[in-house]
């Protein structure tokens, strides 16, 4: 009877070989998504546009990359840069990038999955100052970068299973904190 032991063992371990082999091969992709959004930011009525990229850590949390462009000036992103009325600006611009991790609340079959955002970034502003004096006018560009921490939230809404819609609100915590509200498209693979 206990000769046969060794093989009962070598044929039990090989049914778990095959079972692992098959759970490894039948293991999803994780889900990527690309998406771009259109709004605006709290520090005037400027606009906001850009896009990111986000894919799949674990079932409930993603990783992102995400960038925008904003008409902002740079005195309205960071108080470091005012100046006088009688100085005109002009050709203001923004750039933001983070990395950012998504907290879904829902599986990502559901119709409607709400998620929690929080990461980092860079904040890269730029502006041109004219001033006229004594006839001369002066032309100095003032350009700065800021460490941005965000946090936000937003709803992913599905059409098909591949395609949706993203609204979604972030606030940016620079010298002069902003808001970024945007509406977007998205579409997601696996």
């Amino acid at each position: 009877m206990w000769r046969w032991l060794p093989v009962v063992l070598l044929l039990l371990a090989r049914d778990q070989l095959a079972q692992a082999a098959n759970s490894q091969s039948e293991r999803k992709q994780p889900a990527a998504e690309l998406n771009a959004f259109g709004g605006g930011i709290s520090t005037g009525s400027h606009y906001a546009a850009g896009g990111g990229f986000t894919i799949e850590i674990r079932q409930y949390i993603t990783g992102a990359f995400e960038f925008t462009y904003a008409g902002a000036g740079l005195d309205e992103i960071s108080k470091d840069y005012q100046y006088a009325d009688t100085i005109s600006r002009s050709a203001s611009r923004t750039l933001i990038a983070e990395f950012a991790a998504h907290l879904q609340f829902a599986n990502a079959r559901a119709r409607v999955v709400p998620y929690l955002s929080a990461g980092v970034g860079i904040v890269n502003s730029r502006m041109t100052l004219t001033n006229t004096r004594f006839g001369q006018t002066y032309t100095t560009p003032v350009h700065a970068e800021q460490t941005a921490g965000a946090i936000g939230g937003g709803l992913r809404c599905y059409v098909t299973r591949a395609f949706g819609i993203l609204p979604e609100i972030r606030a940016y915590t620079t010298s002069r904190p902003f808001v970024r509200i945007g509406l977007g498209i998205f579409y997601r693979w696996q």
